[in-house]
């Protein structure tokens, strides 16, 4: 089977991490090539893997068209993996017939839903991460619950997970992390006043602030007085930010913290939680109806805290500082909870029933377009694009902004 995993430029985060996962997988047992615009910061190193650099996001009639071409004359695989491809999506009606298309909605909603949904009658099958995702999917665009599967992403074994469960569990000073930085889509508000309460303790932990520190927009709303958070965090040697750094490095943070809090609005489904449990955690996460809420049971494998109800979430942090011996359940229980839901051998069973096994759903696809008609779809792409990039600034980032002001 000839699969072509099309992406956007690698540039890091999940969308990055999800590709590399997938392409490694799948080229062991199928052939896999792989088109995106590129992949200088991390490159695709998966051998027998080919790679095709193409951009995904110039919307030109000849890059357009040189990307159909290649698609249906050149590559001609069986089937197409479009995993935030902008191009792909819009030029789902054109590709060939017998080209199997797969796309993968990467968010609960906004523009990485809408690549996935887009021309979806075009699609043989849509990938949503959470059953959220799924039940926004379904009402964005009217898509068939047959067409749709639920398929959390994965992350591989740890080489070192027992080594690393042993030490967390002989720690007297308990390592929080949170990898959210500044990033609207976070909920950096909900760590800052976490923070801000429990440096006014005399608790012992240390907690590490992963991520950009620049407040999101401040530089556009100067008078604001806003920069960086460290300014909105006392000195005090608990606190430990980090800016941004390696990926290994923030993964190493990841594996070694006794607490990973990730209150996120709103995930597809996020790898770096998926990291904290394969080595067991104590993850909090908060009640935003989103993956994290579907992954983590409140009480059972994790913590799911109110993001309205600050006092309600320190008391929890205080706690697990306090009674930790109390919260020993958790490492086990999400580190099984991984081994049983998010692991690759049970992505692999759901993606090749999925991808590999799934009969065509796709109806009727047209010739190569005319120049209006591409035209046209262009202006529709760019169109559906501003929209979601208002709804992002209005919901997300401005009201983030404001909240970061309040608290100044």
């Amino acid at each position: 089977m000839k699969i072509l995993f099309a992406s956007s430029s690698f540039n890091g985060g999940g969308i990055t991490s999800y590709a590399h996962e997938v392409i490694s997988s799948f080229a062991l047992v199928h052939e896999v090539c792989v088109m995106l615009g590129n992949d200088d910061k991390l490159p695709i190193t998966t051998p027998g893997v080919k790679v095709y650099y193409y951009s995904m996001a110039v919307l030109t009639d000849s890059n357009l068209r040189a990307i159909l071409k290649a698609i249906n004359e050149d590559i001609r695989p069986d089937i197409i993996i479009n995993s935030h491809a902008g191009a792909i999506s819009l030029l789902a009606p054109y590709f060939n017939d017998n080209i199997k298309l797969v796309t993968v909605s990467h968010s609960l909603k906004y523009f990485e839903a809408e690549l996935a949904g887009m021309n979806h009658k075009h699609v043989d099958k849509v990938i949503a991460l959470s059953h959220y995702g799924k039940a926004y999917l379904q009402r964005r665009f009217g898509i068939g619950d047959e067409k749709i599967d639920v398929i959390y992403n994965f992350v591989r074994k740890h080489p070192d997970a027992d080594r690393y469960l042993a030490g967390k569990r002989g720690n007297e000073r308990l390592k929080i992390v949170f990898p959210g930085g500044c990033a609207p889509s976070k909920t950096p508000e909900l760590a800052l006043k976490v923070v801000r309460q429990l440096i006014k303790t005399d608790l012992q932990f240390d907690f590490y602030w992963l991520g950009g520190n620049m407040v999101h927009l401040s530089r556009y709303f100067k008078f604001l007085g806003l920069d960086k958070i460290n300014e909105l965090i006392d000195d005090d040697p608990r606190i430990h930010i980090t800016g941004k750094i390696p990926r290994e490095d923030a993964e190493e943070m990841i594996s070694t913290a006794n607490v990973f809090f990730f209150p996120s609005r709103r995930e597809g489904c996020p790898m770096s939680l998926i990291e904290a449990m394969r080595v067991g955690a104590v993850c909090v996460v908060s009640d935003f109806n989103n993956a994290n809420k579907e992954i983590i049971r409140d009480g059972i494998d994790g913590c799911v805290v109110n993001h309205r109800d600050v006092k309600a979430c320190v008391d929890r942090f205080v706690d697990i500082i306090k009674n930790h011996e109390d919260y020993d359940k958790f490492y086990d229980a999400s580190r099984e909870r991984y081994n049983s839901l998010l692991s690759v051998e049970t992505w692999q069973d759901k993606m090749n029933s999925a991808v590999i096994d799934a009969p065509m759903g796709h109806c009727k696809r047209k010739a190569a377009p005319g120049k209006l008609a591409l035209h046209l779809a262009v202006l529709r792409y760019k169109l559906a694009a501003m929209v979601c990039r208002a709804w992002v600034t209005i919901e997300e980032d401005i009201s983030t902004l404001l909240r970061f002001y309040r608290l100044k």
